[in-house]
């Protein structure tokens, strides 16, 4: 099976992370890690690192509203996740 990374910088209101989430659950694929890490570009704000089940690049309407939402995002993938059960 295929994983894919990101990295994402988000726009600061309350509720973006959910509104960012919604993006993935509309297009049917499923996260299997979300962490969050500071910027270090003022306080309180941060990049959201995610893994995403198969290759994103198939999904140009998905990685569109990906870039339309976000301040910054960064791909990493498609990659082979071994070591994982079918």
């Amino acid at each position: 099976p295929l994983k894919t990374s990101l990295c994402v910088g988000l726009p600061e209101y309350p509720g973006v992370l959910m509104e960012f989430l919604s993006i993935f659950k509309s297009c049917g694929v499923n996260l299997t890690k979300l962490e969050s890490r500071p910027s270090r570009k003022g306080y309180g704000q941060y990049y959201f690192y995610l893994d995403a089940e198969g290759d994103l690049l198939q999904q140009p309407a998905l990685l569109a509203q990906i870039e339309a939402f976000s301040v910054f995002y960064a791909l990493q993938g498609p990659y082979l996740c071994l070591n994982r059960p079918e």
